[in-house]
């Protein structure tokens, strides 16, 4: 009994999965969309004002508050990937690529400036953007190094955000250093 209760609960989760695939996919096109009027425009592809906006409209739709932190999350993530996949357009339009989903060999490249971070709850005493500097000197290499101080509550939504802002690796640092974990596609030995 309870194993076909499980059965209809998993077909009824598949039936709104692929209602949510088609939604997703028109999202997605006018994602595309945007991508070529931000580069028409040269306009900036993060509009953070508008995303919060998006968010706090979409939150609002919500009636279980026990639902809203994981939608959040869920819409947080849908924009980074938004904004990642707006960026690889417009760097497919410019190298006459149109693989969103592959990093160009230009910008894995030694000569191209790559972001860095350190990722934590309070930073102010850190010396990494510092001792990165002069690693990047010594190397060769063309970086930045920047403190992330951001709120538990963003954690979530962290990945989605390095990757649609085009960092190369970050540093986690204590209260997230296992925090971050659930959050990986890859946890190494």
């Amino acid at each position: 009994m309870e194993q076909d209760r499980l059965f209809k609960l998993r077909k009824q989760i598949d039936s709104v999965d692929r209602e949510l695939a088609v939604l997703l996919e028109q999202r997605m096109s006018l994602v595309n969309e945007i991508a070529d009027y931000k580069k028409k425009t040269q306009a900036q592809i993060l509009d953070a004002g508008r995303e919060q906006k998006v968010i706090e409209n979409v939150l609002g739709a919500v009636n279980n508050d026990d639902f809203k932190p994981s939608i959040e999350a869920i819409f947080k993530n849908m924009m980074a990937v938004s904004r990642a996949y707006q960026a690889k357009q417009n760097e497919a339009s410019e190298t006459g690529t149109v693989d969103p989903n592959k990093q160009s060999h230009e910008s894995t490249s030694k000569n191209c400036a790559r972001s860095f971070a350190l990722v934590g709850e309070k930073l102010s005493h850190s010396l990494s953007p510092q001792i990165h500097q002069k690693l990047f000197e010594k190397t060769g290499l063309k970086g930045s190094y920047k403190l992330m101080e951001i709120p538990s509550g963003e954690l979530p939504s962290l990945i989605g955000k390095l990757k649609s802002e085009g960092f190369s690796g970050v540093n986690v640092t204590i209260p997230y250093k296992t925090d971050i974990m659930r959050f990986l596609d890859v946890i190494s030995e």
